[in-house]
């Protein structure tokens, strides 16, 4: 029963990341048919898939201690964007941003992962969202810059935009940082499943073409560290390598830069980049954040409790923008958004993360994948918040359990009644009769 639970599990999962991978096309579709708030019925498949994962763990009397500091974690965060009169609406919105992060965790914890090791299907999916981008290149898809009415509400089904004259392509995924964010996790995933060179090297070419032509810069510059490490990752096999060192190293040096950076953003000067220089167009985005994103995210802590604990849950980025938008910031910062979410215990959350990877063995597959992972974290995390790209949220989630059960031996107890185990032996001495 519980293998065909963790089944059903498993397809639950993967038909959440098919509506985010797909998600303009499915919008668009549903939309001829007048029945664009059928996409929301995934919010619903994401809560059942956390109830799934949590009855899995308390049926098969699995360790709960990491699953219940986190939901009381988030829980007292709740309480938190309460105190910090956020309202209810803005709160539970922020609930929802957060819920993908819940859902890889308790996918974790539950055992469900293995259940989702498709290569075959994780490569289609990989292989058709890179044509899709590329087909862009030369098509203009219906769904272009399509708005669709869902209540009173306009709502954004594509995003059709340009940066510097160059239009930032996002084939069948909602826009084109999307689109950017799960070719980058399905190539990390695939990457690290055994095959021969000449499917790896078109893997990462293929991928490489695909992010570029969504000039998502954030997104190329994690996925060139995530190849530049690959020759190491091979060498830190070996237990007397000394390779890993040097993973461990660089990673760490990342997110110290991902952190610092933005706390030291106002005392930097940074230069004034002339408009159509190349300069302007690799830069200018990540100066904007300095001079105004990032010091308004810290503006937004006006209590000074909240400099400790954040304002919860919902305090910035897309639940802001819908309740709070003369203040809005997308924080546009793996740690910024931590830690006006969480305060210091959002900043413990990615120091812990960052020095974590230590206890990663790189013998093994899913090791070396947690490891690209989190380099792509914390290498896109300097400009992007992350948490609300709904598959590497999830995909975060999971990395975080993993990284958090590492270089423990896990104690499964059975919670099976005494009164089946009796019947069950006596059964086996009857037939051996």
């Amino acid at each position: 029963m519980n293998r065909g639970m963790r089944t059903t599990i498993a397809v639950m999962a993967a038909a959440y990341i098919a509506s985010q991978a797909f998600d303009s096309v499915l919008r668009w579709l549903l939309n001829m048919v007048h029945a664009v708030a059928v996409i929301y019925l995934r919010d619903v498949d994401l809560i059942a898939i956390a109830f799934l994962c949590g009855y899995l763990i308390v049926r098969e009397g699995r360790p709960v201690t990491r699953s219940v500091m986190l939901l009381s974690f988030a829980a007292v965060l709740v309480c938190v964007s309460l105190y910090s009169e956020l309202n209810v609406a803005q709160t539970l919105f922020g609930v929802k941003v957060w819920l993908p992060f819940l859902a890889g965790f308790l996918l974790f914890e539950a055992e469900v992962l293995p259940a989702m090791d498709w290569p075959r299907i994780w490569w289609l999916v990989w292989f058709t969202l890179c044509c899709s981008v590329l087909l862009n290149h030369f098509v203009e898809y219906p769904w272009a810059g399509l708005n669709v009415d869902v209540g009173d509400a306009s709502i954004s089904a594509n995003r059709d935009w340009a940066a510097g004259g160059i239009r930032r392509l996002s084939g069948f995924s909602r826009t084109s940082f999307d689109a950017a964010a799960i070719i980058l996790g399905l190539y990390i995933y695939l990457i690290c499943v055994p095959r021969r060179i000449a499917a790896s090297l078109f893997l990462i070419l293929f991928s490489g073409a695909a992010i570029a032509l969504t000039t998502s810069k954030g997104a190329a510059a994690a996925f060139l560290a995530a190849v530049a490490v690959l020759p190491l990752l091979s060498s830190a096999r070996s237990a007397k390598s000394s390779a890993k060192y040097v993973l461990y190293a660089g990673l760490i040096v990342l997110a110290v830069i991902g952190l610092a950076v933005p706390l030291m953003s106002e005392q930097i000067q940074f230069p004034r980049l002339q408009v159509g220089t190349p300069e302007f167009w690799l830069f200018s985005s990540f100066v904007d954040r300095a001079w105004q994103t990032w010091p308004r995210s810290f503006a937004l802590l006006t209590e000074g409790w909240q400099w400790f604990v954040g304002r919860g849950v919902g305090g910035i980025g897309a639940a802001q923008n819908l309740f709070e938008p003369s203040v809005y910031t997308p924080g546009d910062n793996f740690f910024i958004y931590l830690y006006v979410t969480a305060g210091a215990f959002g900043a413990a959350l990615y120091a812990y993360l960052a020095l974590s990877i230590v206890k990663l063995s790189f013998d093994q597959a899913p090791h070396r994948a947690a490891y690209l992972l989190v380099l792509a974290v914390f290498a896109y995390g300097l400009t992007v918040n992350l948490v609300e790209s709904a598959t590497l949220a999830l995909s975060l989630g999971a990395v975080f359990a993993f990284v958090m059960s590492c270089g423990r031996r896990e104690v499964i107890r059975s919670r099976r009644p005494r009164h089946y185990i009796n019947l069950l032996n006596a059964r086996v001495r009857e037939q051996s009769r």
